[in-house]
C-alpha cells in the first residue's frame, strides 16, 4: 500500500481558523429559522501579558533622632524649667539624675519679696527650708514647689499649685493642723511620699542592682582565691611529709 502523505501539520491557532470558501454555519430550530454561529476569536500566540515583580526585600525602617542631652542647659528655676513628662522618653532618666544631684532648688536671700496674703503682706520663709526639707523656691515667680513631685510626675497632674503653677498663698502655710504643706505631703502612702522615696534610692548610688551585682562578684573573687591559697598550702605541706591524699 502507498503510503499516503502526510497531512499538513496543524496547530490549535489554526484549528480555530476560518477554512477558506467556509460560510457562517447555522443552526435549524424547531420555527424553521437559522440562527448565525459568530466564527471564533482568533487567538495570537504572540501576545505576552507583563506581570509586575513585587519586591520581597524588607523596606529600611526610619531610624528615631535621638536628641543630644546636656544636663547644663536643664534649668533650676521651679517655675521656668521644663516638667519631666515633656522630655524625651530616652532622656528622662537622665534628667531625673541630674536633677536628683543637685537637689532642690533652695535659694538663700537677705529678704523674699512681700505679697498681699490675706489682706496682710507676708513672704516666703527661709526656716521653712529646714523643715520642709522637699521645699523649693522660685526666685522668677516668688513661689513655692515640690522637688520629688516634679522629678517623679510623669503626666500633666490634675493639681498642679506645687508642680507648675507654684504655691504663693504664704497665710496658709503656718496655719497649724490645716498647714497647706502637711496637707501636699498626705499620709504614708501618698504620691508625694512616695516621690520623696524614689527620690532617696535614686540617691543611694550603691544599692543599684548594677553596683549591688559588682560588690558581690567581687566578694566571690575574694573567697575563691583564698580558697585556692588555702588548697596550695595544704597540698605542698602534703607534699614535703611525704604523706598521701585522703578523703576525710
Amino acid at each position: 500500500m502507498e503510503n499516503r502523505g502526510r497531512k499538513k501539520g496543524k496547530t490549535i491557532i489554526s484549528f480555530f481558523n476560518k477554512k477558506s470558501g467556509e460560510e457562517t454555519s447555522t443552526i435549524g430550530t424547531s420555527s424553521g429559522s437559522k440562527s448565525t454561529i459568530d466564527p471564533p476569536i482568533q487567538i495570537e500566540a504572540s501576545t505576552s501579558v507583563d506581570i509586575p515583580m513585587i519586591s520581597t526585600e524588607p523596606q529600611p525602617q526610619a531610624k528615631v533622632q535621638r536628641i543630644s542631652f546636656d544636663e547644663n542647659d536643664l534649668e533650676r528655676d521651679p517655675a521656668l524649667r521644663i516638667p519631666i513628662w515633656i522630655h524625651p522618653v530616652y532622656n528622662k532618666d537622665e534628667v531625673r539624675r541630674a536633677y536628683v544631684k543637685w537637689g532642690p532648688n533652695q535659694p538663700v536671700l537677705a529678704k523674699y519679696p512681700r505679697a498681699k496674703s490675706g489682706g496682710q503682706n507676708r513672704r516666703f520663709q527661709q526656716s521653712w527650708f529646714i523643715k520642709f526639707l522637699w521645699l523649693e523656691y522660685s526666685i522668677s515667680k516668688d513661689a513655692a514647689f515640690c522637688f520629688p513631685c516634679f522629678v517623679f510626675q510623669d503626666h500633666e497632674p490634675l493639681h498642679s499649685a506645687f508642680i507648675i503653677n507654684g504655691f504663693t498663698s504664704w497665710k496658709r502655710v503656718n496655719n497649724r493642723a490645716r498647714c497647706v504643706f502637711l496637707a501636699h505631703m498626705g499620709g504614708p502612702t501618698s504620691l508625694h511620699n512616695n516621690a520623696v522615696r524614689n527620690v532617696e534610692a535614686l540617691k543611694n548610688i550603691s544599692q543599684h542592682i548594677d553596683k549591688v551585682i559588682n560588690v558581690q562578684s567581687l566578694e566571690n573573687v575574694k573567697k575563691n582565691h583564698l580558697c585556692l591559697k588555702t588548697t596550695i598550702y595544704s597540698v605542698r605541706w602534703l607534699t614535703l611529709q611525704g604523706l598521701r591524699f585522703e578523703r576525710s
